[in-house]
């Protein structure tokens, strides 16, 4: 049965929010709507554009990634949270893949894999219905408003670019509001795997998940758990650079481009997925999944797990999009 839910910002005087109605797609047997009409506070300034605790997307720029990476409590990591020994199941409630209904072959490939995950590790998991460009009205309303630059990492408007960043919010808007059934105690450091239908996971590689996240930082809100490029010396998080800051660069025209490529295997932290959600409907930078989601201290708190865990299926990935953030990354 297919049940349908949808996270709407709106802003009114001196608050915004959001109202979950019934706009994106579940494909579980049970209600995903518990916390439907749930209204979710963020402050705003006097211009009542949306800022998201320290995060002011009137003025958003990314930071200066030329900078070494230096966090304000870089002694912290989730290694003094995730304390003792850890299971896959006690860090990742739910798992979440994004799938066109046009692409069978994916869909079968992927059911076969989590169905195993999940029999094995008893981690749920949820087909995230994805929408094509002309079919997602979320989409159509943001082309039709937005100035054009903001939809330029590319040089120029790519349908498919967008779509894909919007199906990736899609899968997020869904995972929030299932977060009520995965909800652990206060203290509890939990997150949802979201991936693309052409990740290649196996066990072996996700059971070293719970040890790696050990040198990530504590204020994350999202780790790539793969990812493709030449990761920047400046961006290492310690000193056996097996946490990066995901960080961009400019190109010729200015651009902002993104050097750790690829959507297709992260986490995101269940207890961010709020403030997360109203920054990349916003998309102040462009409509990219990668590009619109680069490390930003109070916006995007974004990290990449070096070596990747989880690699991209040869038969069925993206070769030309890998090869260009491949050869891009090289000459920076």
């Amino acid at each position: 049965m297919l049940s349908v839910c949808l996270l709407a910002v709106f802003m009114r005087g001196g608050f915004s929010g959001h109202f979950i109605s019934e706009e994106c797609e579940s494909e579980s047997g049970f209600s995903i709507l518990q916390v439907r009409q749930q209204r979710i506070h963020h402050p705003v300034n006097e211009s009542s554009h949306s800022v998201v605790g320290k995060c002011n997307l009137k003025n958003f720029s990314f930071p200066d990634y030329d900078i070494p990476f230096q966090h304000p409590s870089a002694t912290s990591s989730l290694n003094t949270i995730l304390k003792g020994s850890i299971s896959l199941q006690d860090v990742v409630k739910r798992i979440y893949y994004i799938n066109m209904d046009r692409s069978l072959d994916r869909r079968t490939y992927m059911e076969n894999l989590l169905s195993d995950v999940k029999r094995r590790t008893g981690i749920p998991y949820e087909r995230v219905h994805a929408l094509e460009a002309d079919q997602d009205a979320w989409l159509q309303k943001k082309n039709n408003t937005w100035p054009d630059p903001r939809r330029r990492l590319w040089g120029g408007k790519e349908e498919g670019t967008m779509s894909c960043y919007s199906n990736h919010l899609r899968a997020w808007r869904l995972a929030l509001s299932q977060s009520t059934m995965y909800a652990g105690p206060p203290e509890a450091t939990s997150f949802v795997m979201v991936l693309e239908d052409d990740a290649k996971i196996n066990l072996t590689s996700l059971h070293k998940v719970p040890n790696a996240l050990a040198d990530v930082p504590a204020d994350v809100q999202m780790i790539l758990l793969g990812w493709y490029g030449k990761p920047h010396h400046q961006d290492s998080v310690n000193q056996n650079r097996t946490v990066y800051r995901v960080s961009g660069s400019r190109n010729k025209n200015g651009m902002m481009r993104w050097v750790y490529g690829g959507m297709h295997a992260y986490l995101l932290k269940i207890d961010e997925l709020e403030n997360l959600i109203a920054f990349m409907d916003e998309a102040p930078e462009g409509y990219s999944a990668d590009g619109g989601t680069l490390y930003h201290p109070h916006c995007m708190r974004k990290y990449a797990i070096n070596p990747p865990l989880v690699e991209l299926e040869h038969s069925l990935e993206k070769r030309s999009v890998r090869h260009a953030v491949n050869k891009e990354a090289a000459n920076v």
